[in-house]
């Protein structure tokens, strides 16, 4: 029998297990892996930037039919509270070149595109359980943000992915490149900190305009 799953808002007491998927996920991604982030300093850091975010109402969980939460996407207005690209938790020091390059990429091609609360909804992280991937459930979250910020009013949902694997589910959505940074070329104080992984590309900023049909 094919399995169901539930998709609903996130809650204040789902924190914990959400931090504790995203940390076990990404740990294990090149980009985190090369930068020697601990899962303790990855959680820090995602709760640092969740948590005021979360009271706007556009965090996402998945839970299978045992009730576990298996999938989550993590999304905010862009303007309504402190960015969750602007700063980083200030204890992972491992992170900041991470950050460093993610800012580079909001500041230059996220932020602009909204100059008000209620123009754009911008997805931080989204993240699918390994055992449940290739199963159409992150494309479903990302769809389920496209009919929320329709719903909202607003214009354009962006996000910054940092693989191949994420961007290429959600440029099946219809998702447009509006920024890149190759990770070969990224220069963090002096250095090259990402130079083994040129073969992933780099850091890409999608954009889905919320007029488009479907």
């Amino acid at each position: 029998m094919e399995e169901t799953f539930t998709y609903r808002s996130m809650a204040v007491s789902d924190l914990s297990i959400v931090l504790d998927l995203l940390s076990a996920t990404f740990c294990n991604e090149p980009l985190e892996a090369i930068a020697g982030i601990s899962y303790q300093d990855f959680r820090d850091m995602v709760s640092f930037e969740i948590t005021p975010i979360l009271s706007q109402g556009f965090c996402q969980v998945v839970q299978n039919q045992d009730g576990i939460i298996i999938a989550t996407l993590i999304a905010n207005d862009v303007c309504a509270e402190r960015s969750s690209a602007t700063s980083s938790c200030p204890s992972c020091e491992n992170y900041l070149p991470i950050s460093a390059m993610i800012n580079s990429l909001y500041q230059q091609h996220v932020a602009p595109l909204a100059q008000r609360s209620g123009q754009l909804l911008y997805v931080f992280i989204a993240c699918v359980s390994p055992d449940y991937q290739r199963r159409g459930i992150l494309k479903t979250l990302i769809r389920r943000s496209q009919a929320q910020a329709r719903q909202n009013g607003y214009l354009r949902i962006t996000t910054i992915t940092t693989s191949p694997a994420s961007q290429r589910p959600i440029m099946q959505l219809g998702y447009e490149i509006i920024g890149q940074i190759n990770y070969c070329d990224f220069e963090y104080q002096g250095k090259r900190p990402f130079s083994e992984l040129g073969h992933l590309g780099g850091a890409t900023v999608l954009e889905w305009d919320c007029s488009k049909s479907g």
